[in-house]
């Protein structure tokens, strides 16, 4: 019975472990993805809660997640990503991940929201303030 329940509490920890990675990533949403011709859009609802669109991908802030403001010599100490760049490290995370789940015979698809600890999108309002929002990156809108 021991061994059952040890046994158990490995395979827990082992899904748990592998289900997110531990990665911060900073993106654009109006920094960088205008040099790539993006389509970006955001959309502000009545609950507070803000969606943006970049490409393809979508994102959501709520208002119980981290927002700020930040300066222009912040930012610079800080790599942010394009769309591009992001749909492609997420890509090499996700193969990583199913590389690990091979040799450990537990593979796991992750959805969006599961590939990165945190995102940090930063926005340039019209004003020049530099805007960073805790996001969330949504599989599909449902409305």
């Amino acid at each position: 019975m021991k061994n059952s329940i040890v046994f158990l509490l490995i395979g827990i920890s082992c899904l748990f472990s592998y289900s997110q990675t531990k990665d911060v990533v900073h993106l654009s949403f109006n920094l960088k993805n205008e040099e790539e011709s993006c389509s970006v859009q955001k959309i502000v609802e009545k609950k507070g809660v803000i969606r943006f669109h970049i490409d393809n991908e979508h994102f959501e802030w709520g208002s119980k997640m981290s927002f700020d403001e930040i300066s222009e010599s912040e930012l610079r100490n800080i790599n942010i990503l394009n769309i591009s760049s992001f749909i492609e490290l997420a890509g090499d995370k996700r193969k990583e991940l199913i590389r690990e789940g091979e040799k450990t015979g537990v593979i796991h698809v992750l959805t969006n929201d599961k590939v990165f600890n945190k995102i940090y999108l930063y926005e340039k309002s019209k004003w020049g303030v530099i805007k960073r929002y805790e996001v969330t990156w949504i599989d599909s809108i449902i409305d």
